[in-house]
């Protein structure tokens, strides 16, 4: 699976955001955390944050290392 290229077939995520306003909220003390002023996301083509707040979308999957193996 390749990410981060905008076309068909492809998987991306996007964060529209002013830069000047955009900051982490996240420490090792609160890990979850989410950061603020995020205007739009998009996780595989799914709108996740609208207007600042998250609607419940989970478009996203976990990425595993080539040789990883689940244990069952």
């Amino acid at each position: 699976m390749w990410c981060g290229i905008l076309q068909p077939g492809m998987f991306a995520n996007i964060v529209i955001f002013d830069v000047n306003t955009a900051k982490g909220e996240s420490t090792f003390k609160h890990p979850h955390a989410y950061s603020t002023e995020f205007k739009y996301v998009l996780v595989n083509g799914k709108l996740t944050v609208d207007k600042f707040k998250h609607i419940g979308t989970r478009n996203g999957a976990i990425l595993h290392d080539p040789e990883y193996q689940q244990n069952n």
